[in-house]
């Protein structure tokens, strides 16, 4: 069976649900993408007179960022295919090895993220936190709380003497960056603590411990149809 239901719950206030999909390698292939920004001023020439001048050197930064991504090719145990695309989750395989993808899922999302795989064949354990904590990090929750603060100071603001529309919009935006910012700290450590709730739970570390030992895992009593794999 290509999914297995292993658990749900409730962490802080929001549901949970984690699935097992178990494969056999046909074939893998991975990616890169390399963005690069920067900005820079130019350098200036001040002259003195009597042939001196004084030269200040230009100043700018470069920051670039790689996104790997990886699809891996799986046939279950009644010879469907599948397809797994990770992004920034590599797991090393190859044609032939079995592994089991864990997926955290919100209830009735329909589709979920993978946040853990085992390579039953070489007894190895991947790990992408990341993907559990996006997952249950509540997103609308800090939207709609940003988006009313920016608009509360928007309103504030527009009535002032001095105020002008666009100045008005630029400190609503710059103020709700700022609130948004410490608002999704925030976010962060609520998602963090749920994460580490669900994945926490007995039935889920037994099925990796079983997976991790070649032995077979059980999946939860009376389980549901899992979500399909993210596309």
């Amino acid at each position: 069976m290509w999914s297995d239901k292993l658990t749900e719950g409730s962490a802080l206030g929001v549901g949970y649900e984690i699935y097992a999909h178990t494969g056999v390698v046909k074939h893998t292939d991975t990616r890169s993408e390399t963005s690069v920004e920067g900005s820079f001023t130019g350098g200036t020439t001040t002259n003195y007179g009597g042939g001196v001048s004084v030269s200040q050197p230009g100043h700018g930064y470069v920051s670039s960022k790689t996104t790997n991504f990886q699809n891996i090719y799986l046939t279950d145990d009644e010879g469907n295919d599948h397809t797994v695309h990770l992004v920034d989750f590599l797991v090393a395989c190859a044609a032939g090895h079995k592994l089991t993808m864990y997926m955290m899922a919100k209830p009735g999302k329909g589709s979920g993220t993978y946040f853990k795989a085992v390579n039953v064949n070489t007894r190895e354990r991947y790990d992408h936190g990341k993907g559990a904590r996006s997952e249950l990090f509540p997103w609308r929750l800090w939207m709609g709380i940003t988006g009313a603060f920016i608009a509360l100071v928007f309103l504030s603001s527009i009535g002032g003497e001095d105020a002008t529309f666009w100045g008005t919009v630029v400190l609503s935006l710059f103020c709700g960056a700022l609130f948004g910012a410490v608002l999704w700290c925030v976010g962060w450590c609520v998602s963090f603590a749920r994460a580490t709730i669900a994945t926490s739970d007995g039935h889920f570390k037994a099925h990796v411990s079983e997976a991790l030992t070649g032995k077979g895992a059980a999946k939860m009593p009376e389980a549901s149809e899992a979500p399909a794999a993210p596309v």
